[in-house]
């Protein structure tokens, strides 16, 4: 590790980083921000790329920026943490093990190594729960619709979603694609009347309402799925390249129930400074316990987030940290909400 502010690092192909956060929506990147941003060879893992601020039209309240579209806020975030040399992977984290001195955290496709971890999962993309669903994962089914969507630029893709998040989702790739079949639970479109004229009119979008995907063809990559009407339980098979699932978020902290500790609410106990009950492991945003639910607090939490492990891996050089050094002021440890 090489802590020096404002250094850019170079793009990375190892699997072993100084920090790896899980979670790509605001918290888990601003955590990533600022450990880049202080030399940390940083790794950044998520399912998707925004998390829920991808369903905020218009983000009103976030300081200095009165009037953002959630999707151009995280794109500005990204294009900043990049710029200091964290790596991001679009990837889902399966499960995470602990050795005397490294986090081992496995995902669908790969392992990563860490001395320091940040959980910032917040409420991560909700799975259809279809057989060979894992199997397809990355091979044609996708959860991220502007980060996976360029890939199928003039083939055949589906979108098995509902609401704001199901139109924009079909609005984006109907620029892209050269077919979109919109599978909705939906008995009509629902959401903003500009997005639906949009599809409507785009000549290539084929609207499949009251109806649901219900089995996945393939080989080594999705080749084809299964749609069942919900009022005649009909079925048509469709041919194509890539799937795109939005059917909301939803909290999971099922890999981290053996690392941590979490309250009965699912979510990951953490103290003020974002220490979680294992040392080395931080926590930021709407996967904690912390009860106001804001991307602005995520964003705070996840820069407390990178700067706390910035102190961690310092401190295990045997340098002094950058911020405040709690353990040495009498009366003043953090400790975990009961």
């Amino acid at each position: 590790m090489d802590i020096s502010q404002n250094q850019s690092r170079p793009a990375m192909q190892e699997k072993d980083y100084d920090v790896v956060v899980v979670g790509a929506g605001i918290a888990g990147l601003t955590a990533a921000l600022f450990a880049s941003r202080q030399g940390l060879r940083t790794l950044v893992i998520g399912k998707n790329l925004g998390g829920q601020a991808l369903m905020a039209p218009v983000v009103g309240n976030y300081p200095g920026l009165p009037s953002v579209e959630g999707l151009a806020l995280i794109e500005r975030v990204k294009d900043q943490v990049e710029s200091f040399g964290a790596i991001i992977v679009f990837d889902e984290v399966k499960g995470i093990d602990a050795d005397p001195s490294r986090f081992n955290i496995r995902t669908i496709r790969d392992v990563y190594t860490c001395p320091a971890l940040i959980l910032a999962s917040g409420k991560t993309p909700r799975d259809m729960l279809l057989a060979d669903e894992e199997r397809f994962k990355g091979r044609g089914i996708s959860y991220c619709t502007i980060c996976d969507g360029p890939l199928f630029k003039g083939r055949t893709v589906a979108v098995f979603g509902s609401g704001q998040m199901g139109l924009e989702s079909v609005a984006y790739l109907s620029e892209l694609a050269s077919e979109v079949f919109y599978v909705t639970r939906e008995r009509k479109l629902i959401g903003d009347q500009g997005l639906i004229d949009r599809i409507s009119h785009s000549g290539v979008v084929v609207t499949l309402t009251r109806s649901e995907v219900v089995g996945l063809i393939g080989d080594s990559r999705l080749r084809s799925i299964d749609v069942r009407n919900l009022d005649d339980d009909s079925r048509n098979r469709i041919n194509l390249d890539g799937l795109f699932v939005e059917l909301g978020y939803v909290t999971k902290t099922d890999p981290f129930r053996k690392l941590v500790e979490i309250n009965d609410k699912g979510e990951i106990i953490v103290d003020r400074l974002c220490h979680t009950s294992t040392e080395g492991v931080f926590a930021a945003g709407d996967v904690t316990d912390m009860p106001h639910k804001q991307m602005v607090i995520a964003a705070g939490l996840g820069a407390i987030c990178g700067l706390e492990a910035v102190d961690f891996m310092l401190r295990k050089e045997g340098k002094p940290p950058i911020g405040m050094d709690w353990k040495k002021l009498e009366g003043h440890s953090p400790s975990l909400s009961p």
